[in-house]
C-alpha cells in the first residue's frame, strides 16, 4: 500500500467564504476522520 504525507492545519473560521478563501490560497478544505480502532 502506498503511503502519503499530509500537512494539515486547523481552520479557525468556518463556512463558505472561509472555504473559498482557503482555495484561493492554494489549500484544499476538507474533513479528516480518524478511526479509533481497526475494523474487521
Amino acid at each position: 500500500m502506498e503511503e502519503f504525507e499530509l500537512n494539515i492545519e486547523n481552520r479557525t473560521k468556518l463556512g463558505t467564504l472561509a472555504s473559498k478563501k482557503a482555495k484561493r490560497e492554494g489549500k484544499i478544505p476538507g474533513v479528516l476522520y480518524q478511526a479509533t480502532k481497526v475494523s474487521r
